[in-house]
């Protein structure tokens, strides 16, 4: 039996990519965890995003929305 293999990458100058079993909000938001931001204490300010589902949602129901809202990090999405 296969099981899918999602990858997030982060695009930027040091360029982070993590592998999942699984896609949903708790997997973007872990993707945010980037600890070569915090150790050179560079502020993530602003992230673009596919307009999947999920990085998109109110902050109740969506954890990576609910993250970006805590370390008040601007979210733009990609036209459809």
């Amino acid at each position: 039996m296969r099981c899918p293999i999602y990858q997030q990458r982060f695009i930027d100058s040091y360029c982070e990519t993590k592998l999942y079993d699984r896609m949903s909000a708790i997997t973007a938001a872990d993707l945010l965890n980037l600890p070569w931001y915090e150790e050179s204490g560079v502020p993530l300010l602003r992230i673009l995003t596919d307009r999947g589902s999920e990085h998109c949602g109110n902050l109740e129901q969506r954890e990576f929305a609910l993250s970006l809202y805590l370390e008040d990090i601007d979210h733009t999405r990609t036209k459809t």
